[in-house]
Protein backbone atom coordinates (compact mmCIF):
# COMPACT_ATOMS: atom_id res chain seq x y z
CA UNK A 1 0.00 0.00 0.00
CA UNK A 2 1.32 3.46 -0.91
CA UNK A 3 0.13 5.31 2.17
CA UNK A 4 2.72 5.59 4.93
CA UNK A 5 1.30 6.67 8.27
CA UNK A 6 3.52 6.53 11.31
CA UNK A 7 1.41 8.28 13.88
CA UNK A 8 -2.18 9.50 14.18
CA UNK A 9 -2.87 12.32 16.62
CA UNK A 10 -6.42 13.15 17.68
CA UNK A 11 -7.15 16.83 18.10
CA UNK A 12 -7.63 17.83 21.74
CA UNK A 13 -11.03 18.62 23.17
CA UNK A 14 -12.98 16.87 20.45
CA UNK A 15 -16.34 15.83 21.86
CA UNK A 16 -17.94 12.64 20.60
CA UNK A 17 -20.77 10.30 21.48
CA UNK A 18 -21.52 6.69 20.64
CA UNK A 19 -25.21 6.30 19.82
CA UNK A 20 -26.76 3.12 18.40
CA UNK A 21 -23.43 1.76 17.11
CA UNK A 22 -22.58 5.08 15.42
CA UNK A 23 -20.03 7.64 16.50
CA UNK A 24 -20.86 11.34 16.25
CA UNK A 25 -17.82 13.64 16.45
CA UNK A 26 -17.92 17.45 16.70
CA UNK A 27 -15.12 19.77 15.65
CA UNK A 28 -15.64 22.87 17.80
CA UNK A 29 -13.11 24.93 15.81
CA UNK A 30 -14.86 24.74 12.45
CA UNK A 31 -18.31 23.57 13.63
CA UNK A 32 -18.17 20.35 11.59
CA UNK A 33 -19.91 17.14 12.59
CA UNK A 34 -19.15 13.71 11.26
CA UNK A 35 -21.10 10.50 11.79
CA UNK A 36 -19.15 7.26 11.60
CA UNK A 37 -20.49 3.73 11.37
CA UNK A 38 -19.60 1.10 13.95
CA UNK A 39 -16.16 0.40 12.48
CA UNK A 40 -15.45 4.14 12.23
CA UNK A 41 -16.39 4.46 15.90
CA UNK A 42 -13.96 1.67 16.73
CA UNK A 43 -11.27 3.57 14.81
CA UNK A 44 -12.01 6.79 16.71
CA UNK A 45 -11.99 5.09 20.10
CA UNK A 46 -8.86 3.13 19.17
CA UNK A 47 -7.05 6.40 18.60
CA UNK A 48 -7.58 7.27 22.27
CA UNK A 49 -5.35 4.39 23.32
CA UNK A 50 -2.79 4.18 20.55
CA UNK A 51 -1.12 6.79 18.33
CA UNK A 52 1.37 4.48 16.62
CA UNK A 53 -0.29 3.40 13.37
CA UNK A 54 1.11 -0.15 13.22
CA UNK A 55 0.06 -0.96 16.80
CA UNK A 56 -3.27 0.83 16.30
CA UNK A 57 -4.03 -1.24 13.19
CA UNK A 58 -3.07 -4.49 14.95
CA UNK A 59 -5.24 -3.65 17.97
CA UNK A 60 -8.15 -3.02 15.62
CA UNK A 61 -7.57 -6.25 13.67
CA UNK A 62 -7.55 -8.18 16.95
CA UNK A 63 -11.19 -7.15 17.51
CA UNK A 64 -12.36 -9.06 14.41
CA UNK A 65 -12.46 -12.80 13.91
CA UNK A 66 -12.39 -12.48 10.11
CA UNK A 67 -10.37 -9.59 8.65
CA UNK A 68 -11.20 -8.85 4.99
CA UNK A 69 -8.37 -8.38 2.47
CA UNK A 70 -9.22 -4.69 2.03
CA UNK A 71 -9.30 -4.01 5.79
CA UNK A 72 -6.32 -1.65 5.90
CA UNK A 73 -7.54 0.31 2.86
CA UNK A 74 -10.93 0.78 4.55
CA UNK A 75 -9.32 1.95 7.78
CA UNK A 76 -7.06 4.37 5.93
CA UNK A 77 -10.11 5.80 4.14
CA UNK A 78 -11.75 6.48 7.52
CA UNK A 79 -8.55 8.04 8.88
CA UNK A 80 -8.15 10.24 5.78
CA UNK A 81 -11.75 11.44 6.18
CA UNK A 82 -11.05 12.27 9.84
CA UNK A 83 -7.96 14.20 8.73
CA UNK A 84 -9.87 16.07 6.00
CA UNK A 85 -12.51 17.13 8.52
CA UNK A 86 -9.87 18.35 10.99
CA UNK A 87 -10.26 15.68 13.66
CA UNK A 88 -6.81 14.08 13.42
CA UNK A 89 -3.31 14.94 12.29
CA UNK A 90 -1.19 12.38 10.44
CA UNK A 91 2.57 12.15 10.81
Amino acid sequence: MGTIIKEIIRKRKTPYRLINNECIIANLENHNLIILNEVGGMVWEGLIKEKNYVRFLQNLKDKFSDVPSDFEESIIAIIKELEKEGFVELK
